[in-house]
């Protein structure tokens, strides 16, 4: 995640397991990824890894889908302040190929006010 702007942001990371019930999503709470580290502050200018594990075995059966939800911790309250706080629900997903596991992050630019997100994970 990459910050390309003048002030620092506090950014929490949250892991939910996705599913789909009569056609609408289901975000539940989950266990079963981590993400590290969970809550940073991402710097004026800097950036940050954010590092995502399965902490189960993968479904035999099926494919495992999750959403990372990264989120800006809003500053403390400023009458003058006219923006947006950022919110981006990424996608996960994790399946079990011919002995072995793939495990995909796919993420878009997440633009906000004090950051943009950038980043992609492909591990096999």
């Amino acid at each position: 995640m990459r910050n390309e702007n003048d002030a620092e942001v506090v950014v929490q990371v949250e892991t939910l397991l996705w599913s789909q019930a009569d056609g609408q999503d289901v975000l539940d709470p989950t266990r079963d990824l981590i993400a590290s580290p969970a809550v940073f502050t991402l710097p004026a200018r800097g950036s940050q890894l954010i590092r995502v594990a399965l902490r189960r075995e993968p479904d035999a059966r099926r494919e495992l889908s999750y959403r990372l939800v990264v989120q800006e911790v809003p500053p403390a309250p400023d009458p003058d302040f006219m923006g947006l706080q950022s919110r981006a629900h990424e996608p996960a997903g994790v399946r079990r190929r011919a002995g072995a596991v793939a495990a995909r992050l796919d993420c878009r630019p997440c633009a906000s006010r004090t950051a943009r997100s950038r980043h992609r994970a492909q591990s096999q």
